[in-house]
């Protein structure tokens, strides 16, 4: 698999994680530092994401996603 725009990116994970993902989603794992930026360097003001770097966003989602469903239930605000 060939290194791939973020838009790209977010199709492939959707499809593993079952979920839509955006594009921003993805991106804003790597502003966050959750996935290390070697793998998704930002070139002429586009981040070229390598195919290794799926597994870690993929992963990374999916802990989050987790984090929100627990947070949910013990009756705390979303993304808090």
């Amino acid at each position: 698999m060939d290194a791939m725009f973020a838009g790209d990116a977010a199709m492939e994970v959707s499809r593993r994680i079952g979920r839509v993902v955006t594009p921003r989603e993805v991106t804003g794992l790597f502003y966050d530092r959750v996935v290390a930026e070697d793998l998704g360097p930002v070139v002429s003001g586009r981040r070229i994401i390598h195919p290794e770097a799926l597994d870690v966003i993929v992963a990374a989602l999916r802990e989050r996603d987790a984090t929100r469903r627990v947070k949910e239930s013990k009756g705390g605000p979303l993304g808090a």
